[in-house]
């Protein structure tokens, strides 16, 4: 067997039409297919705009396997295995700024981190995505040149 590559990571969201607008229209994503599951939950699987790993949207009604407990109504998201989805971008403070505009709460402002040595600058940025998710900007070109 020949891995392959990552193909998608899945969210939930409370508010599937809202998640999906800012998927497509802030961080790029295309909807690649949409379906309706068999209780009528809606799901979509969104193309990265390198054409790489794919992200799968499921609205709260979805009854698909995961990680951890459900939050109950109201609650903020159970904390779990995972920590946030991060995406490259060629300007973290534009990207940061577009989410904000759009109406994503900050989690931290674009700042400069050292991961390690010197070298290993990165200029980084989170939000909370529309389901309670963080979501990170980062200008990773570090870790591919």
């Amino acid at each position: 067997m020949q891995q392959r590559g990552m193909a998608h990571v899945a969210l939930k969201s409370s508010d599937w039409q809202r998640s999906l607008d800012f998927y497509t229209r802030i961080c790029g994503f295309d909807i690649r297919h949409r379906w309706r599951m068999p209780n009528g939950a809606h799901a979509a699987m969104l193309s990265a705009p390198d054409g790489g790993a794919m992200l799968e949207l499921f609205d709260a009604a979805a009854d698909v396997p995961a990680q951890g407990r459900r939050a109950e109504p109201g609650e903020e998201p159970v904390q779990g295995a995972l920590l946030h989805l991060a995406f490259r971008v060629d300007d973290v403070d534009a990207a940061y700024e577009a989410a904000l505009a759009w109406g994503a709460p900050s989690r931290r402002a674009p700042t400069t981190v050292a991961l390690g040595d010197a070298e290993h600058a990165v200029r980084n940025a989170m939000i909370y995505g529309p389901g309670g998710e963080v979501v990170e900007f980062i200008d990773d070109r570090v870790f591919r040149d």
